[in-house]
């Protein structure tokens, strides 16, 4: 069994979900300051379920199916780029006066996030 829980995993990947959803209400060019808040807010969540996730990967990384499935790292290695990535374009997201680009490139990385995601958890999922 893994020391890094499927279960924090998917509730991460869940609340990206959400926030990411949430974000699109903010593509718009004029923010009000409520709105601008809430997308801060809301960023701020991107940003925590993506740390959350790659924390479960730092243990993952750690597990022996991991260390012993060059291919099964590389998905490991190629979720944390695509997590660190979102991270960075999370950052900016609230301020950016392109945002609907930015939240573009936001579901790119997280498309590419759960694709990676399934690959991994699949392989532990099969004992």
């Amino acid at each position: 069994m893994p020391d890094f829980s499927q279960e924090r995993i998917n509730a991460s990947v869940r609340s990206l979900s959400v926030a990411l959803l949430d974000a699109s209400d903010f593509i718009k060019q004029s923010l009000s300051p409520a709105e601008r808040k809430k997308s801060v807010q809301c960023a701020a969540t991107i940003a925590d379920s993506a740390d959350g996730i790659r924390a479960e990967l730092a243990e993952a990384k750690k597990d022996a199916k991991v260390k012993s499935s060059l291919e099964l790292a590389d998905h490991v290695q190629d979720v944390d780029e695509n997590l660190k990535l979102l991270r960075n374009l999370v950052k900016d997201f609230p301020k950016a006066s392109d945002r609907k680009n930015i939240f573009e490139q936001m579901n790119a990385r997280y498309a590419e996030v759960v694709k990676g995601l399934t690959v991994i958890l699949a392989e532990f999922s099969e004992n």
